[in-house]
């Protein structure tokens, strides 16, 4: 057994496999994901997280966001919505395109 401390986490989310990425909104993780062109459905814990999440989610629009993160507790029903909103929905697909749009010149700079 190899255990790591650290994953590559670009090669991951490059992988063809990959669908989407939760993520607590982490800037170094968005622009891994943008970067990458993987959709993002964010679930922010931290007040820098959530002013990524205000960019990411609100102003830009290049992610999703578990409903009720601000509450004390999400249920599964919560974090299940958000998944099949990004994986099933018009919005999820848009979401989708503008990522990938958005990541390929992005990856070329970094």
């Amino acid at each position: 057994m190899v255990v790591k401390s650290w994953a590559p986490q670009t090669s991951v989310l490059a992988h063809e496999s990959v669908g989407g990425f939760k993520t607590h909104m982490g800037w170094n993780s968005v622009l891994e994901a943008i970067c990458t062109g993987v959709p993002i459905v964010g679930w922010p814990l931290y007040p820098e997280q959530w002013m990524n999440k205000v960019l990411v989610v609100d102003d830009l629009r290049l992610a999703g966001v578990v409903e009720g993160y601000d509450k004390e507790t999400v249920t599964a029903a919560e974090v299940e919505g958000c998944i099949r909103w990004l994986m099933e929905s018009e919005g999820g697909s848009l979401q989708k395109r503008d990522t990938s749009g958005i990541g390929s010149p992005l990856s070329l700079s970094t």
